[in-house]
């Protein structure tokens, strides 16, 4: 009889995850903050890039009913900061933690641009692989998890500005007043 409750249970659950999950009104990701920054490469200067940013999911999912009440996921922000030695490292594909959430976690990835970019740069022409995996423990340790995966192109002309000093020092960001989305799809 466990068997059978604890079945029922993790079909009910997956129901509902894959209802609301699948929803035609599924709200695009926010990118609401993104700076990059790339140094001299002068003898004498600290030789780091750093690329930061703020990603914001705006959906709420229900994933049914616990003893305790409904098993909610609510929309999440999070900060991702990636810091490299720019004449060392490669970080393209290099998978990177954002900072925790209440119920998900995120990760990004530095991505070669998919298009045809001429010059590909990780501050100021590049592609963004987000993954944002939500879990929740509904009944009888029954563990719900959705994982979203979605990539967007960044470029320096396109959806980023700012400027470069004669030293050869560029910071880049968002272009002001501009949120860039990113469309997300659900892989398991």
């Amino acid at each position: 009889m466990a068997f059978a409750s604890q079945l029922f249970a993790t079909l009910t659950a997956l129901l509902a995850v894959t209802r609301s999950a699948t929803a035609a009104d599924l709200k695009p990701w926010q990118v609401t903050r993104l700076s990059t920054h790339s140094p001299s490469g002068r003898p004498g200067n600290p030789p780091f890039c750093y690329l930061r940013l703020n990603i914001t999911d705006p959906n709420e999912f229900n994933l049914g009913k616990t003893h305790y009440g409904d098993a909610i996921i609510d929309p999440s922000s999070t900060q991702c900061n990636l810091q490299w030695d720019c004449l060392q490292d490669t970080i393209w594909g290099q998978v990177t933690p954002c900072s925790p959430t209440q119920a998900g976690l995120w990760t990004f990835e530095v991505l070669v641009p998919a298009g045809n970019s001429s010059r590909p740069s990780a501050t100021a022409d590049f592609d963004l692989r987000f993954t944002l995996i939500n879990k929740m423990i509904m009944n009888d340790d029954v563990t719900i998890t959705q994982k979203y995966v979605g990539q967007q192109h960044f470029a320096v002309g396109k959806n980023m500005n700012g400027a470069c000093g004669g030293s050869s020092v560029c910071n880049w960001g968002l272009i002001e007043n501009t949120t860039v989305d990113v469309t997300q799809k659900l892989v398991e």
